[in-house]
């Protein structure tokens, strides 16, 4: 029927026909999705045959051979905006970032018998197997012998710190004493506890454009989902997808809080929060971030979902194999115990040294005071 009623208006409309019996017809005949290219060509004539392409698609509409066409033009609409937004970035990124790698790997996982929707599921396991897990546990390996005097050395390069504001060449001077010291660098040693959340920044961001731009690589991609989200380059409309990940994201809140408690009830370690908030209100901030990831994941693909739910999952089973003895035993990671202390002991070196700050500051003050009142 498709096929006689483009014949139809052949004559009329010879552009949009060539259109539609070329790509058009496979993806208008059933229900998978359309390129974006296609769709800026359908557009595009049935604007320049006027009334004949106009009557074209009435007609079609008429015949009821395009049976969901909201759907299909809104899911045109995405891809095209998908398209458009990671065009620039993705040119800027790839000089950097490994995502043609990535979708190597995904299309390597496709060709040996997993489906799409599978492989990027899996895609957060490998990274944290093969390199988040790696160097947390060589960093905490490595800082494991420094960690008795790193609270005190810290302390040191805060007061060298702040009594040498612009003075450059006395500050790296007493900073080098203070290496000779301790016998390796504070500021560095400190900074390996946050070398595994760094590092899954450019993972995450990498996996991201890997796998909005999927569908431009890899057309099967499109049709690599299941059930109701078997387009994996469009978002959920049924915000199934987005609302798990965002459960997921609160069970991972509630089980790492719950973890933490534990821990420092265990070792008999009052912890508190880096920041100047209570625990408390930490805790129910981490609540309200976790909720509004609900809107962001349905603003993504499906199968970026797909990769936020295993990626919400799998650092919550990263955190409990990292904070088991049985693994830190085998790895020869620091005790939980003993980087409990560790950390109640920056605590309160924190806490000395914001105090010995304001003193600073308030002295400071009274002598600006007393000389103002000398001017008078």
């Amino acid at each position: 029927m498709f096929v006689s009623h483009a014949l139809k208006h052949t004559s009329q409309c010879p552009n949009f026909s060539r259109i539609l019996m070329g790509r058009g017809v496979r993806a208008l005949g059933t229900n998978s999705p359309v390129d974006v290219k296609t769709a800026n060509e359908l557009k595009e004539t049935v604007v320049s045959e006027g009334a004949g392409g106009q009557e074209l698609l009435s007609s079609m509409m008429d015949a009821k051979i395009v049976s969901n066409t909201s759907s299909w033009w809104s899911g045109l609409e995405q891809q095209q905006v998908w398209s458009e937004s990671m065009s620039s970035a993705d040119a800027w990124c790839s000089g950097f970032l490994p995502i043609e790698k990535v979708q190597h790997v995904v299309e390597f996982l496709h060709n040996h018998g997993m489906s799409y929707w599978g492989a990027a599921l899996c895609l957060p396991f490998f990274a944290k197997a093969l390199i988040t897990m790696p160097l947390i546990t060589h960093c905490a390996r490595s800082q494991a012998p420094y960690l008795s005097m790193l609270p005190a050395a810290i302390k040191e390069v805060r007061q060298c710190q702040s009594n040498n504001r612009g003075n450059t060449e006395k500050l790296l001077q007493e900073m080098s004493a203070i290496k000779k010291k301790y016998g390796f660098n504070p500021p560095r040693e400190m900074s390996k506890q946050f070398w595994g959340m760094f590092v899954q920044f450019p993972i995450h961001l990498t996996c991201l454009y890997a796998i909005c731009t999927m569908h431009n690589t890899y057309p099967e991609w499109k049709r690599g989902g299941a059930y109701w989200f078997s387009d994996l380059s469009l978002s959920d409309p049924t915000w199934v997808l987005p609302a798990t990940a965002t459960g997921c994201m609160l069970l991972c809140v509630f089980l790492n809080i719950r973890l933490q408690t534990r821990l420092s009830t265990k070792y008999d370690v009052a912890l508190s929060s880096p920041f100047k908030i209570s625990l408390q209100t930490m805790n129910r901030i981490s609540y309200v971030f976790a909720l509004s990831l609900l809107p962001v994941a349905h603003a993504m693909p499906a199968g970026f979902n797909l990769y936020m739910i295993a990626n919400i999952l799998s650092f919550s089973l990263q955190t409990h194999i990292l904070r088991s003895d049985l693994f830190r035993n085998l790895t020869n990671m620091p005790s939980n115990k003993y980087e409990f202390k560790f950390r109640e002991q920056m605590q309160l070196m924190e806490k000395e040294t914001r105090s010995l700050v304001t003193n600073k500051t308030i002295t400071q003050e009274k002598k600006s005071a007393g000389k103002r009142e000398k001017l008078l």
